[in-house]
């Protein structure tokens, strides 16, 4: 996760609209194993989930230089086929 961007980008539009967020802890743990069990707890909790996509400021390499944290959840989300609501810049 890159925090700056979260912080940017997904922070100030889920308190927008009212929603939750992934809120990283600085605790013991894989952050990765840590992100896709929030992310799994909410589509068991049947929360609504909104999808920013990908920040399209970024290059590839950018992307590549970091760990795919909107990768793993759009996985999870498939996986489950689990309704999501786009949200454009």
């Amino acid at each position: 996760m890159c925090p700056q961007l979260f912080k940017k980008r997904v922070i100030p539009k889920a308190k927008e609209i009212g929603a939750d967020y992934y809120k990283p802890r600085a605790t013991k743990g894989d952050p990765m194993e840590k992100n896709k069990r929030w992310i799994n707890d909410k589509m068991r909790e049947n929360r609504k989930i909104y999808d920013r996509g990908r920040d399209p400021r970024r290059t590839d390499k950018e992307r590549s230089q970091r760990p795919d944290f909107y990768g793993m959840e759009s996985d999870a989300i498939k996986k489950k086929n689990y309704p999501v609501e786009k949200l454009e810049d």
